[in-house]
């Protein structure tokens, strides 16, 4: 017991004091002597490293926290080096006897340095202050700064301006750098690195990182950055690190794993960077295809699939989705994200969840069928145009087809894909297809497009149809010819009445010139139509014209459409003359003025049988013109000789957009609704009286069959607004929220 107690004595005082050294023979005998007893050779061990622990490690680490808290800012780099040289100092005086101790007692790790090495990592790591990591961080960043200056005096040019602010004089660079390099092979003998080092580089590393991204980054997307960035990182970032540890064969291999690392963190900020400007990217695209293509490759890397589709969700509900933005526009933009998240995820998982707001919200707004049609129409150099003049165009179907006609080459869909989906729609590439899919059936934009064309081709001034045969042989190619069999006769009908109308002419002589277009009833949507009486000079000459047509189509008649058409007007006034095209109603209202140069609204509007309404805002065009103005209240008179500024009848607003703004269509979901009347109408005769949302949910359950589909799919307000036309025509009363029918 007695050489235990002398064995520890001794121990004891070399471990708190190294100077204090018994000769390695007597040592030696004294282990020698313990150890043969495996109780005390184990006890010995347990002491010693308690011991180191308690006597070594922690006053140390205490000493080394004070020299640090009392430390001057501008003194951080210097004091942080000595206060790890005096630590590494103080546990290598030791090594001989934590060597010898090792050759007697066993170890829980390969040695008992290791050991002991483990435990002061423990120490460090427990009674590391918060104050710690800011310094560490200040000094990796003085090192980092002089290490890049020194790269960037031998390279010129590698860093940016605004970098420049940062440059270390290249002598004190230097000395920066010996101390880092001292300072590191210090720390890695005592396997500290990573527990002084390890939060604070990957803290600066990702500061580093941020930084350029920000300079050489941000708002850049006509170019491919990310290659310049990772050649950045590995030749700054990576380069410095190397330097750092460059000390052992173990750094190497950390070295290849932080490059890993390195590339990863690059990857995932780079794309976190790109998410918060993803919409950005949409709307220049193609522009910004260099932009996409780099953010494809890190969320190959990264797997930042979610991201991309919760980022782009919140910006267009943000920024596109909402009262203030215009259909094209948000059409434009869908119609790009669809072009740049196929590039981004050619699975087309991104873009099919990413997308479903704009999707259900294009179909919630009444205007969308509309513009895009239009749009695929238009003159005007649009991407919607582009796609239906594609040399392979793909034929609309009125659903998916099967994901097993390729067997051969079939793959399993995405685990994040929608189950409800097939994979064939999904990876369509058709942009048209993806629009008609919003409704899920092409007969609204097969309806859609007969509107339009009859509004084109009623508003034109000529019989040229070559653009619009041009358009609807390439809708053929998408929507199949049987679904535009009735635009095709449209255009027939137009092409026909060019001929008929020079047959016309040069067989019966007309007071005017007058040109008409023959519709068939049958093929051509409703027109919007309006009762007023035309003047006998025009009457006379339509007559005329009609008894020319019977000519020329025996046993057939016409059936003129009083608002409809374009007149041409030349008045002659007594200090001017005013040339206009007009429609036939403000025609006949300013033609009322020439055997009467002054009317009331009430005797004009019973002359020419127009509600006076409509006659109120016809005679405002006249007065906008200079024509006619009102004298006294409902009294309106020629304006013979002008006495203002002229600049009035420039300016005046465009009579044709103003009288037609509305389309010459009627709006079909009207028509239908219409044709849901006689519904309507013997639900109130049976029932006496019903409130809205009875009526809304009776049209429901007619909606499965029958006419009136149209009328069990419309919305509350719809029905709303067309009951409320039916009491303004007095067939229906309205009284706290339920309408009847009016007693005849």
């Amino acid at each position: 017991m007695n050489t235990w107690t002398s064995l520890i004595e001794s121990v004891g005082s070399m471990i708190r004091e190294p100077s204090v050294c018994l000769p390695e023979e007597q040592l030696s005998q004294q282990l020698s002597t313990v150890t043969s007893d495996a109780r005390l050779k184990h006890k010995l061990h347990m002491w010693f490293v308690d011991e180191m622990k308690t006597s070594c490690f922690l006053r140390l680490a205490n000493e080394l926290w004070r020299r640090l808290d009392a430390t001057k800012e501008s003194q951080t780099v210097e004091c942080l080096s000595t206060s790890v040289s005096f630590l590494h100092n103080e546990l290598f005086a030791r090594k001989d006897l934590i060597d010898l101790m090792g050759k007697y007692v066993p170890s829980y790790c390969r040695n008992l340095w290791e050991e002991v090495l483990l435990v002061l990592q423990a120490v460090v790591f427990v009674h590391t202050p918060h104050s710690m990591d800011d310094i560490v961080f200040d000094c990796l960043t003085h090192w980092f700064r002089a290490f890049h200056s020194l790269n960037t005096n031998s390279a010129a040019g590698e860093l940016d301006e605004s970098e420049c602010d940062d440059m270390v004089d290249r002598n004190e660079a230097d000395q920066l750098i010996t101390t880092c390099l001292h300072f590191t092979q210090q720390l890695h003998a005592l396997q500290l690195t990573h527990v002084l080092l390890g939060k604070s580089l990957n803290e600066l590393v990702e500061e580093e990182i941020k930084q350029t991204l920000k300079t050489k980054c941000t708002g850049h997307f006509s170019s491919p950055v990310l290659a310049e960035v990772l050649h950045w990182v590995d030749s700054v970032l990576f380069r410095w690190m190397g330097t750092m540890f460059e000390a052992t064969a173990e750094s190497v291999e950390s070295l290849s794993i932080w490059k890993e690392r390195l590339h990863l963190l690059t990857y995932h900020l780079f794309g976190s960077m790109r998410l918060s400007e993803l919409f950005d990217i949409i709307v220049d695209f193609p522009d910004s295809e260099p932009a996409v293509a780099d953010l494809k490759i890190c969320t190959e890397q990264t797997g930042q699939k979610q991201q991309v589709i919760q980022s782009l969700k919140e910006s267009f509900e943000l920024r596109l989705l909402h009262p203030g933005a215009n259909t094209p526009d948000i059409l434009t933009q869908y119609v790009s994200a669809i072009k740049a998240l196929r590039m981004l995820d050619p699975s087309g998982v991104v873009l099919e969840q990413a997308c479903q707001p704009v999707r259900q919200y294009l179909k919630r707004r009444e205007d969308t069928v509309r513009c895009i049609v239009a749009n695929l129409t238009d003159d005007s150099n649009n991407e919607l145009t582009d796609e239906l003049m594609l040399s392979d165009p793909v034929l609309i179907e009125e659903s998916d087809e099967s994901d097993y006609e390729d067997a051969e080459n079939w793959v399993p869909d995405p685990v994040d894909a929608d189950p409800e989906k097939t994979s064939k729609s999904r990876k369509s590439s058709d942009i048209i297809s993806l629009l008609v899919n919003i409704y899920g059936s092409k007969d609204l934009f097969v309806a859609e497009y007969q509107s339009l064309l009859a509004d084109r081709l009623l508003m034109s001034l000529s019989y040229d149809i070559d653009k619009e045969m041009r358009n609807l042989e390439l809708l053929k190619l998408r929507f199949g010819e049987s679904s535009l069999q009735y635009c095709e006769v449209m255009l027939k009908d137009v092409a026909d009445s060019r001929r008929i109308n020079s047959l016309i002419h040069e067989q019966t002589k007309l007071d005017m010139n007058v040109s008409a277009v023959v519709l068939s009833d049958v093929f051509w949507p409703t027109l919007k139509d309006e009762k007023f009486k035309l003047p006998e000079q025009i009457n006379s000459v339509l007559e005329t014209y009609t008894e020319g047509f019977t000519g020329v189509k025996a046993n057939r008649t016409l059936e003129w459409k009083a608002k409809l058409g374009v007149v041409k007007l030349t008045l002659e006034l007594a200090d001017r003359v005013v040339e206009l095209s007009v429609s036939p109603a403000q025609a006949a209202v300013v033609m009322a003025f020439q055997d009467q140069s002054s009317w009331t609204v009430d005797a004009l509007s019973r002359e020419i049988q127009m509600t006076q309404s409509l006659l109120r805002k016809r005679l405002a065009f006249w007065v906008s013109h200079g024509v006619v103005q009102e004298k006294d209240t409902d009294t309106f008179i020629v304006v013979e000789e002008q006495q203002h500024d002229t600049t009035q009848i420039e300016h005046g607003y465009d009579d044709l957009d103003a009288e037609f703004s509305e389309g010459l269509v009627v709006d079909q979901r009207q028509e239908k609704l219409q044709v849901c009347w006689s519904f309507i109408n013997g639900m109130l005769t049976n029932l006496g009286s019903l409130p809205l949302e009875r009526i809304h949910s009776m049209l429901k359950m007619f909606a499965v069959q029958g006419p009136c589909g149209a009328g069990g799919d419309c919305s509350l307000q719809e029905l709303k607004s067309f009951l409320d036309l039916k009491v303004k025509e007095e067939k229906l009363t309205l009284s706290g929220n339920v309408y009847r029918l009016v007693k005849t």
